[in-house]
């Protein structure tokens, strides 16, 4: 768990994503291809579910969807887990920065909005 003040430190907010709204992520690295689910985003980064963890320091490179909006982004892996990884976006691109925009706009909407 987290330790008491530690969200402060965070430059962005996270989202948790719910049950039902879990986003499918393609992961690909040296040696590396998976396929995920996202159950934490934010403009910083994610965590994603995966039976193959990655260790900490890893490169790897995102390729995320949901509706129309796509986000690729190149990452470095900051957490690693026996049921996944946490990755920091390295450099998001102006386009794909949007869409995750509005991906996170739409996943903090209240049930039954929109």
């Amino acid at each position: 768990m987290s330790e008491p003040g530690h969200e402060k430190q965070r430059r962005f907010e996270r989202v948790n994503l719910p049950e039902g709204k879990r986003l499918i992520c393609q992961a690909t690295g040296e040696g590396l291809a998976l396929d995920g689910e996202v159950s934490v985003l934010g403009l910083g980064g994610m965590y994603i579910r995966a039976a193959a963890a990655q260790p900490v320091g890893s490169r790897v490179a995102i390729r995320m969807r949901n509706i129309a909006d796509v986000v690729e982004a190149d990452c470095v892996v900051r957490d690693s887990r026996p049921e996944g990884f946490g990755v920091e976006f390295l450099e998001l691109r102006p386009k794909f920065r949007r869409n995750l925009e509005r991906i996170l706009a739409r996943l903090k909407e209240p049930k039954g909005a929109g």
